[in-house]
This record gives structure tokens, sequence and C-alpha cells, in this order.
């Protein structure tokens, strides 16, 4: 993330459990500009408090859950990327956890 102190917004969509465990459908966050995706979400990790953090991150906290879905404007954020993916202001970030059911 970059040092010159400069937000942007971001709106996250909630859904399923996290939904439920924040409170909320929607958040509206300032985060500091560059930061990437994982950056991101250990902020809103951070900022929300543990039980929200259990539905984002592994248990030990080296990653995010197996379980998560994570999509920023539209895109699914591959595993692979959200270390070097960077959230742009206006983004509009998506957490879905895995919905059970289906056949």
């Amino acid at each position: 993330m970059t040092d010159g102190g400069i937000k942007i917004n971001v709106e996250i969509k909630l859904f399923g459990s996290i939904r439920y465990v924040a409170g909320t459908e929607k958040i509206d966050i300032e985060f500091p500009s560059g930061g990437t995706v994982y950056q991101f979400l250990r902020f809103v990790a951070d900022t929300y408090g543990k039980k929200l953090e259990g539905e984002l991150f592994l248990p030990d906290g080296t990653g995010l859950r197996e379980d998560l879905t994570v999509i920023v404007n539209g895109a699914i954020t591959e595993r692979s990327k959200v270390l070097t993916t960077i959230i742009d202001d206006s983004a509009i970030v998506a957490l879905l956890p895995v919905f059970p059911g289906g056949g």
C-alpha cells in the first residue's frame, strides 16, 4: 500500500454466512490506495472483528478460506492473484461463501 495517505472508496457486498456475521448486506469502506485484494480483506477483517475474520481467513491466519469466492468488479479473483491484484477506487467487491445444496 502507498504511504501517501490517499484513501479509495470500496463497496463490499456480503452474501450467506458472511452477511449474517457482519449483520449487513453491504459495507462502504475507505481503504488506503495501492493495496491488494489480500490486504483489503485483512483490513476488512481487522476493522470488523474476529467473527468476520473467521469467515474470510483460515483458522491459522495463513491464507483465505478455500470456500470463499472473491469477486472484484464482476470478475472472480483467482487465488493465485489475491496478493498481486490491486483494489481500485470505486471498486465493488463481493464476498461469497460456498452455498450448501445442489444435486
